[in-house]
């Protein structure tokens, strides 16, 4: 082989590598951008239809983005989709809402009361603003419908494509699991500097596995979690023989397979410590869970 062609496959083997670079760069840093269409589509999925309102959205623009704005059919529910170019964007008028009082104001008059039940959320560029409709009932305690705000966690959990991790363990009276759904995701702003977000919910439910779970009597726990602790005294067991233990969200990392979560009961005279460990190796016990 002569020198020429030798420098040709070096040249060509550099090449190829640093495409290579580019396109893991690339992908590794992609943003994905949302579309109106993908959000009215994620709501079918779960069952909430949605029509055009007649809302004026020239009304309530952000940093002049005018939202599509819907109804949930059968409800009274309002539904402001923003669709923003960037997620830079989405951020910083994410945090503009929340400080804009006169903005937040314009909104009462949609919900028929001096308090706005507005619940916002966030999916890569895009931001939902969404008004519950406000239930009277004959005891005059004004509430909202959980139900379709249950609904409404699920499916900005799918536009984030959100993920979850199991986590169990147990010991001679207690059992306990943890059920992490997360999602997480870096990007990259117009100057090319990374960013990168993270969210997690995180739900631990504890089980007396002993007989008589009526007559344990009160309990103190320390529940560790990941980077917090959360500590009960004097509880008492549920119906069915569960401790009820904090229900948690957090912006930042996410909890890894390795985690560990730990709880320390004492109850009686007894005292136990269950680490609860990710399973998330066995896919069956994740679809247990969720049967």
């Amino acid at each position: 082989m002569n020198l020429s062609k030798v420098i040709f496959i070096i040249n060509l083997a550099i090449s190829l590598f640093f495409v290579g670079c580019s396109n893991q760069s690339k992908n590794t840093f992609d943003n994905p951008i949302l579309k109106t269409i993908e959000v009215t589509m994620a709501f079918e999925s779960e069952g909430l239809q949605l029509e055009k309102s007649n809302i004026l959205a020239n009304n309530y623009l952000l940093d002049g983005v005018k939202p599509d704005i819907f109804r949930v059919v059968n409800s009274k529910d309002i539904l402001f989709i923003y669709s923003f170019k960037q997620y830079s964007s989405r951020i910083k008028n994410s945090s503009i809402f929340n400080d804009n009082v006169t903005l937040i104001k314009k909104f009462n008059p949609l919900i028929n009361d001096t308090f706005p039940f507005i619940r916002k959320y966030e999916a890569k560029n895009i931001l939902l603003v969404y008004i519950p409709e406000i239930i009277n009932p004959p005891d005059n305690n004004v509430t909202i419908n959980d139900n379709r705000l249950k609904s409404l966690e699920n499916i900005v959990f799918k536009l984030n494509e959100g993920k979850q991790r199991l986590y169990r363990g147990e010991n001679d009276y207690w059992k306990g699991e943890v059920l992490v759904r997360y999602y997480e995701y870096w990007w990259e702003d117009q100057n090319k500097m990374k960013h990168y977000e993270g969210y997690y919910s995180e739900q631990p439910i504890i089980t007396y596995k002993g007989p008589a779970s009526k007559d344990i009597g009160n309990i103190n726990y320390k529940y560790e979690g990941i980077g917090d602790i959360t500590e009960g005294n004097q509880v008492n067991l549920t119906q069915e023989g569960t401790l009820k233990v904090k229900y948690r969200e957090n912006h930042g990392p996410i909890p890894r397979d390795d985690s560990v979560f730990k709880i320390t009961i004492e109850w009686g005279n007894k005292k136990e410590v269950i680490e609860m460990r990710g399973v998330n190796h066995d896919p069956a016990l994740i679809e247990t869970k969720n049967s």
